[in-house]
């Protein structure tokens, strides 16, 4: 593409074009990644935080337990 723009001297029309276009692609992609990206890292600490309460409730329980 390139060496055809040289020969036309079209080269900074389509380095621009070819420039929005993949800006226009990786823009598509990082959406993409981000949509993905959000449930996931929401899992996860949601996770995280249910692995804390039960951590601290176990003990809890135990003691109860051993009162009875």
């Amino acid at each position: 593409m390139v060496a055809v723009a040289e020969e036309t001297g079209r080269l900074d029309k389509e380095l621009i074009r070819l420039a929005t276009s993949y800006e226009t692609d990786l823009d598509r992609q990082l959406r993409l990644l981000v949509s993905i990206a959000e449930p996931a890292m929401l899992f996860l600490m949601a996770g995280l935080i249910g692995t804390v309460i039960v951590g601290m409730l176990l003990p809890i329980f135990n003691l109860q337990d051993m009162i009875k």
